[in-house]
């Protein structure tokens, strides 16, 4: 099995940041708590048990990642957090039921785009795809 800090090499750079200081646990926290976020971070200092940061990393990790990433406004990355393949499993069972790609954006929160994009690709690698209700669509 691959440790956390086998693998942060692969990570957007603020979170090999985060794991090379505090440990790949904590990045991981920190990503899967706040990936895709816009978050503060306060001075060390400022943050108290109580803190979101702290109730999520612990008191010690929080000041050490507010040390690390300084204060101010940052979008946290979703790095390893983020499940390209969840998702692309999401978008074929929605496409099985026969859903829309709109109702798929939707519900993935994700650009219609996206969701033809993997349809197209499945085509290409030759998996079913196949949606009654879009060929309904166009009298076929």
């Amino acid at each position: 099995m691959t440790s956390a800090a086998e693998t942060s090499a692969d990570w957007p750079e603020l979170l090999q940041r985060v794991a090379d200081a505090c440990g790949g646990g904590v990045a991981l926290s920190l990503a899967a708590a706040y990936g895709g976020r816009e978050i503060y971070i306060p001075q060390a200092d400022g943050i108290d048990e109580s803190h979101p940061l702290a109730l999520t990393l612990g008191l010690a990790a929080a000041r050490m990642v507010a040390d690390i990433l300084s204060p101010g406004k940052i979008v946290i990355p979703m790095g390893p957090t983020s499940s390209v393949r969840r998702r692309k499993a999401a978008m074929r069972a929605m496409r099985r039921e026969g859903r829309t790609n709109a109702e798929a954006a939707r519900a993935l929160g994700i650009h219609i785009r996206t969701v033809e994009i993997r349809h197209q690709r499945d085509r290409e690698l030759g998996i079913d795809t196949s949606d009654a209700r879009e060929a309904d669509l166009f009298g076929e």
